[in-house]
């Protein structure tokens, strides 16, 4: 999903015809603002960005800046199938072997633009996510009650999208 489809349903849920997202405005920086500090949010607090990426290692070193994402956390190094250890340090981490690897880690977003791609696992909606930055910018333009109604509504969705849902059997019956 795209961050304008997202602010168009936002748009639809605040009612402004003022907001234009083709034409440059401050009501269009706040709604784009709002989307950030939203899906910043989101992905910092319940959902995990993961992604792999082949780097190389020179003098047992690999440079945060040479990832193509802003590094939250690494899930594992290998190199050809085979786990690889490593330390974090905080402007690089140290891996023992030489050549190139394949990382797994956990990144944080940049600022979003208004083309840029929203990625979110499936059952997080952008329904769900219009919600929330429509309660964010209620709450920075001074309209309190209508903030916190979709702020309500929001969480509600955030807490039944993240909770884990577990299968169960029913047992056999029949009938008399």
């Amino acid at each position: 999903m795209i961050l304008k489809d997202v602010l168009e349903k936002a748009k639809g849920i605040i009612c402004d015809d003022e907001i234009n997202l083709e034409e440059d405005s401050k009501k269009r920086k706040k709604l784009i603002d709002c989307a950030s500090l939203i899906y910043r949010e989101l992905t910092e607090q319940y959902i995990e960005l993961k992604t792999k990426e082949k780097l190389y290692v020179e003098n047992d070193k690999i440079y945060y800046s040479a990832f193509s994402k802003k590094v939250k956390d690494i899930i594992n190094i290998s190199k050809d199938g085979q786990k690889v250890g490593f330390k974090l340090l905080p402007t690089y981490l140290e891996c023992v072997e030489k050549g190139e690897v394949e990382i797994k880690y956990v990144y944080n977003t940049d600022e979003l633009e208004l083309t840029d791609e929203i990625i979110l696992p499936p059952p997080y909606t952008d329904n769900m996510l219009s919600m929330g930055i429509a309660s964010e910018y209620f709450f920075r333009s001074g309209l309190i009650d209508e903030a916190l109604f979709y702020k309500n509504r929001y969480d509600n969705a955030l807490i039944n999208m993240s909770r884990r849902r577990n299968g169960f059997i029913l047992k056999e019956r029949s009938f008399l």
